[in-house]
């Protein structure tokens, strides 16, 4: 008979302690044990201005506003619908050891041209003269990315092949041939900054 009745109020008592657990030094008891919480609301967008949550069960409500999580997921799901596949390349060739082509796909970055957004990649593939093949792939970033990876494709493939005596002396040397191409990119990122494109606060990825 005093089973049922203790099991009751072991019962009770654990949803008081789960109800009313206060934070310690940072820290709240959760179903999931002692999880430990910001001291402040953080970044306005997607946390709110609220106080610091007394008891797990405030924790969702009060750290995280689920509306501006569901605006986000909704604006990235729209740029993945109206996102469109830009065909292949114009470049396509063909060497001894096989045939080479490039494709993209427009991003969903800050880049514009006339309003509308406007693919920022660009590649480099083909032969430099010598029997030498370069292939690099640019990912621009920022307002200006597309000019700054554009800039980088039509000059570092021609630095690299003007060093290419360096690279053949420096044969199966990975380090010599690593401090060949690491020239290459500082003088092309040199020539960027002194150039008219504004890359101050825009760049690009570098794969070559």
């Amino acid at each position: 008979m005093f089973r049922p009745l203790g099991a009751a109020l072991l019962y009770s008592l654990a949803l008081a302690l789960f109800h009313f657990s206060p934070c310690i030094e940072g820290f709240v008891l959760s179903p999931l044990g002692w999880s430990q919480i910001r001291p402040d609301a953080g970044h306005q967008g997607f946390c709110s201005r609220r106080p610091r949550p007394s008891c797990a069960l405030r924790m969702q409500a009060e750290w995280f506003n689920v509306k501006a999580l569901q605006d986000l997921q909704q604006k990235i799901q729209q740029k993945k619908e109206k996102a469109v596949d830009a065909g292949p390349s114009v470049i396509l060739g063909e060497a001894p050891w096989g045939r080479y082509s490039a494709l993209s796909v427009e991003g969903y970055g800050k880049g514009k041209e006339d309003g509308q957004p406007y693919n920022q990649d660009s590649v480099a593939a083909g032969p430099y003269g010598n029997g030498l093949h370069i292939f690099g792939v640019f990912d621009g970033h920022g307002e200006a990315g597309g000019e700054v990876s554009r800039y980088i494709a039509a000059t570092l493939p021609a630095k690299i092949a003007a060093a290419e005596a360096r690279l053949v002396a420096a044969g199966d040397d990975e380090a010599a041939a690593a401090a060949v191409l690491r020239r290459a990119v500082e003088e092309v990122h040199a020539e960027l900054t002194a150039s008219p494109v504004d890359a101050s606060i825009s760049g690009s990825t570098c794969v070559t």
